[in-house]
């Protein structure tokens, strides 16, 4: 499902792309949660730009677990992929 989604992406979006494969919108937290705990994406900031910001933090310190309706993410593993 991540694969679905584009690089940079809200959590709005994230929820829709559940509704429209069939999935309650209610799991999107978890699922957004997870990803962040497995280190698939990371929550951006208000005034981080470019694709590699805030991906030099080393530990989990600066993550923020508020995962509302208005926050953004960005992946980290495909990002990886692309850059081939």
């Amino acid at each position: 499902m991540l694969q679905l989604l584009p690089n940079e992406f809200s959590y709005q979006q994230a929820e829709q792309l559940r509704s429209d494969l069939g999935l309650d919108t209610k799991g999107t937290r978890r699922m957004i949660a997870t990803w962040v705990f497995r280190k698939y994406i990371v929550k951006v900031e208000a005034g981080e730009q470019g694709v590699n910001a805030g991906n030099d933090k080393a530990d989990n310190s600066h993550c923020n677990y508020n995962y509302g309706y208005y926050s953004f993410y960005r992946k980290l593993c495909f990002l990886k992929n692309e850059s081939k």
